[in-house]
């Protein structure tokens, strides 16, 4: 995910568009950004709602330092980091709204984390999903997709290195969770609300507002 996107697109272009998400994390807001990295999204959100409470969760220990780094230096105070290997998300439905941005192609078990990101959020929340954008076969991705040459790049040098790093990890790869698997997985899982969010400013990815 570009950090262009992050810092002059998420908020002001992505989140109006859904449904109530705005107005509320004006109101104030229970947040988790899952896979956070360097925190650059957190605290693009954060500083835009200083109403709402923010938690980063990514299992990178670099990844927490630079996010530490980066939250000090932006001067926000609504947001903290947790290791979900010993902080995992709540299982109390007690998140009004989690974000991933480009995760869950890289989890080594994508069904456990939808899974917790389900028993996470709150009945009437929204979990917005980016995600590569791609096609359920390779025969349909090099036909239709202009991104797959670069995709399967990223795949090969990056990506399935991620999905596979433990034994048995699912190695969705680069255009692993398309469209169609995250309608399968995310049904499978118990949340019943897929819709897929018109946005023009990101070429290489989908988003979904995913609710139950």
């Amino acid at each position: 995910m570009s950090r262009k996107f992050q810092t002059d697109y998420l908020v002001p272009a992505l989140l109006p568009r859904l449904d109530g998400i705005t107005e509320r994390l004006t109101a104030g807001a229970s947040v988790a950004d899952v896979g956070c990295g360097g925190a650059t999204s957190t605290i693009a959100m954060a500083k835009a709602f200083p109403a709402s409470k923010f938690i980063g969760y990514d299992i990178s220990l670099h990844a927490l330092e630079r996010a530490r780094a980066n939250i000090a230096a932006a001067g926000v105070s609504n947001i903290k980091l947790h290791n979900p290997a010993f902080d995992p998300l709540p299982e109390d439905s007690s998140i009004d709204f989690i974000t991933t941005f480009d995760v869950v192609h890289d989890s080594t078990h994508p069904r456990q984390l939808i899974d917790a990101i389900k028993n996470s959020l709150k009945r009437d929340g929204s979990w917005l999903c980016a995600d590569v954008k791609g096609l359920p076969t390779f025969a349909e991705n090099r036909r239709d997709n202009p991104m797959a040459t670069l995709a399967y790049s990223f795949s090969v040098l990056v990506c399935m290195s991620a999905g596979l790093s433990t034994p048995d990890g699912a190695g969705l790869g680069t255009l692993g969770f398309h469209e169609q698997k995250a309608r399968e997985m995310t049904a499978a899982a118990g949340l019943s609300s897929f819709n897929v969010i018109p946005f023009d400013g990101d070429v290489f990815n989908a988003f979904y507002d995913i609710r139950h």
